[in-house]
């Protein structure tokens, strides 16, 4: 059964305790955190095959990016550009429109945001983002 994505949300985090997430509006595409394990290679001299042998390695929590209609008068549209002009890590929340729906929170910090015109379409805005640790 297909799901459709209509209704998925990134928003950041104001930091406050409990934090509330306000959703990143006139977002057009979502693409969330991908994590990935690297791999360790440890073949040695008594490796009975001729084939390397690998291990574990760290996690690396992944990127998350969005694309969205500018607005410059909008409250969030200003903070992530605050955020990104600061550096300073800002906990997100991404939510996708499953039943239940699946719901992570997860530091990250703004690594660009930039501006997106094309000759007969909205000003729009591409909004990249690193994870910095595990999910909250």
């Amino acid at each position: 059964m297909a799901i459709l994505a209509k209704g998925s949300k990134l928003a950041p985090g104001d930091g406050a305790s409990p934090e509330s997430f306000s959703q990143v509006l006139q977002s057009q595409e979502i693409t969330l955190p991908n994590p990935e394990r690297a791999t360790i290679e440890n073949t040695n001299h008594n490796t009975s095959e001729e084939t390397r042998t690998y291990t574990k390695g760290l996690k690396e929590p992944g990127d998350a990016s969005f694309l969205y209609e500018f607005n410059p008068g909008d409250s969030i549209h200003v903070l992530i550009q605050t955020l990104f002009d600061s550096g300073d890590v800002n906990n997100w929340e991404s939510s996708i429109p499953t039943s239940p729906v699946d719901t992570e929170i997860f530091p990250a910090i703004v690594t660009s945001n930039e501006i997106v015109t094309e000759i007969d379409g909205i000003i729009m805005k591409r909004c990249s983002i690193k994870v910095t640790g595990p999910n909250a």
